[in-house]
């Protein structure tokens, strides 16, 4: 037990450390950075857009489940914030490479969920 509490305490400040770092972090198939409100890119009719339907969620679960699935996941973004003060804010979004029905089933409806409610959002980029 000793042993594995020395361990956890050697682990904190790494932790720590981690959560403040601005820089890209790479995760399980996708990569993950802050970017504002500005570098979002503006959807057409011919982009495959769709946002989820709750503000509740694990960003990072969701699109890990979804690549898994095989879904064409080719970048998402997760608002930070939410200037429009409103209870609906911006929506967890995300592009797909070709339409693929089973978006639904993950509880997304198209479009590109109010980003432009954000500042900043977390922008994630899928591998491969």
């Amino acid at each position: 037990m000793r042993k594995f509490c020395f361990s956890v305490l050697l682990a904190i400040p790494f932790c720590i450390s981690a959560c403040n770092d601005t820089t890209p972090v790479d995760a399980a198939g996708f990569s993950v950075s802050e970017i504002s409100a500005g570098q979002v890119p503006q959807f057409g009719s011919t982009s495959f857009v769709y946002f989820y339907n709750s503000t509740l969620l694990n960003p990072e679960a969701l699109l890990s489940e979804m690549i898994s699935a095989g879904l064409p996941v080719v970048q998402a973004w997760q608002p930070i914030d939410n200037r429009c003060a409103d209870p609906i804010g911006a929506r967890f979004t995300v592009e797909l490479f070709e339409p693929d029905a089973r978006i639904e089933n993950y509880g997304f409806t198209r479009g590109a969920g109010r980003l432009e409610c954000a500042t900043k959002l977390k922008h994630y980029v899928i591998k491969g």
